[in-house]
């Protein structure tokens, strides 16, 4: 089968495909909510499958043989593909956030326009990441249905699933007839299978923050210094990258992950898809986050997860809410009160750490193709 993935992202970014994930942060390379993407692109290339990897502003080197670059996406490309899998930002904030544009008007009408040179036979797979726009996704399926392709749905949790089928209940799009799963991003294992570089005793005293500084590293900088512990952060905003093996690096030494989602202003982020708890875990940092989003949902109770207070305005099932009470001092408290217990309980924090690398690495990207193949018909 032939497979075409376009990966145009954001003008600043420099991007590259890397299934080593020597590229990693943001401007450095792919964040881990675009990993699976890559990983499923390599993994059907070894398999003996044509991908067409088109976009990226920079052709790296593992593509040669069956995977294939292009810095742009062609009708001749199009018109070749049994399976397209557009970047999810394809239907995010193409202009007006409330209002977007018809698809033909927006930055990426080109690529709309080129679909109608798929053949009959083929599919259309959205890697639903993170909140998308339901009108420009009922477009998605009209324009499928007038070219007479299918249309196929992969959610990276059964909370963003929930999310977008009520979206789509509101506009009264039946989407019910379109084939759907949910697989979670998860990951790579050969970098994270790795033994684990720094005995327990030795992470004492160190945390990591790995993620864009909106997801509340001023809070977790606050929480280290509650409890006396130097914080080892990265983040998508960086102009060189780390990789993955320094990340890694970093989440070996460190004790906790800690991710309070929130910004100062009491902005609380839901868009928490990348792989950054998941990475943590398999390196033996037990991660301390809210109960939001799809924590619960994709981890469970392999991490800890903070009860958040109640307040009339947060909304849950929106991108990004608001709640003013999880960025006070007495929020970062009960963070810092919960790692001081288990600091003073050791038999029981060893065990939250074990527990939690299992099944990090029991569920890694390999997981997840038998359900993908099985929806495109390989």
């Amino acid at each position: 089968m032939n497979f075409v993935f376009y990966y145009r992202v954001e003008s600043h970014a420099t991007r590259k495909v890397d299934i080593s994930y020597n590229n990693y942060m943001y401007n450095g390379g792919f964040s881990g909510t675009e990993g699976p993407m890559i990983e499923t692109a390599h993994s059907l290339a070894n398999d003996g499958h044509t991908v067409y990897f088109c976009g990226c502003s920079d052709e790296p080197d593992e593509c040669n043989g069956n995977l294939i670059y292009s810095p742009n996406i062609t009708e001749e490309i199009m018109s070749s593909a049994d399976v397209f899998i557009p970047f999810f930002r394809i239907l995010q904030d193409i202009n007006d956030y409330w209002s977007p544009k018809h698809p033909y008007e927006s930055e990426f009408k080109d690529v709309w326009l080129m679909m109608g040179s798929l053949k009959k036979s083929a599919k259309v797979l959205l890697w639903v990441q993170i909140h998308l726009r339901e009108k420009l996704m009922s477009m998605m399926d009209g324009i499928c249905r007038s070219i007479g392709v299918e249309l196929i749905f992969i959610y990276v949790s059964n909370y963003i699933k929930n999310f977008q089928e009520k979206k789509f209940r509101e506009i009264g799009y039946d989407y019910n007839k379109n084939k759907s799963a949910v697989i979670y991003n998860s990951i790579n294992k050969e970098i994270f299978s790795k033994p684990i570089s720094v005995s327990s005793e030795k992470k004492i005293g160190h945390h990591a923050f790995l993620a864009h500084p909106a997801r509340g590293q001023q809070h977790a900088s606050a929480i280290a210094k509650m409890v006396g512990a130097k914080l080892h952060r990265q983040n998508y905003v960086l102009s060189e990258s780390v990789g993955k093996e320094g990340v890694k690096e970093i989440y070996d030494k460190s004790d906790y992950f800690v991710y309070p989602l929130t910004r100062p202003n009491g902005v609380v982020h839901h868009d928490t898809y990348a792989c950054v708890v998941h990475e943590a875990m398999a390196c033996g940092a037990i991660v301390i986050t809210w109960d939001v989003a799809c924590m619960r949902d994709v981890y469970g109770n392999n991490i800890i997860l903070m009860p958040p207070p109640e307040n009339r305005h947060y909304n849950p099932w929106e991108e990004a809410s608001w709640n003013p009470s999880m960025a006070t001092f007495a929020s970062m408290r009960t963070f810092a009160n919960k790692i001081k217990l288990l600091n003073n309980n050791k038999e029981q924090k060893e065990e939250i750490r074990e527990k939690a690398r299992r099944w990090a690495l029991e569920n890694t990207f390999e997981k997840g193709i038998p359900t993908f193949n099985s929806l495109v018909g390989i």
